[in-house]
């Protein structure tokens, strides 16, 4: 599974945990929050940091990197600027 923007990992969290197996509740409980709280991020209501993504990826089986490439190279130079 290829995340690519920020927006899009919160769009699959919820994917992610029902390809895993677990109900909100379940997976509150081995990620350490409530199950509203799970609710909370698959709905985008609540941004997850990344160490509770790297967590949750982790329970659901899967490894996890960052590629960090930049997406307009000339937006950087303005700053400078």
């Amino acid at each position: 599974m290829k995340f690519t923007t920020y927006s899009s990992i919160e769009k699959r969290l919820k994917d992610l945990r029902l390809l895993s197996g677990f109900s909100q509740t379940e997976f509150g409980i081995k990620l350490g929050v409530s199950h509203a709280a799970v609710s909370d991020y698959e709905r985008a209501k609540t941004k997850i940091s990344i160490e509770t993504l790297q967590k949750w990826v982790e329970i659901c089986g899967f490894d996890m990197s960052i590629d960090l490439v930049k997406s307009n190279p000339d937006s950087l130079e303005d700053k400078d600027k």
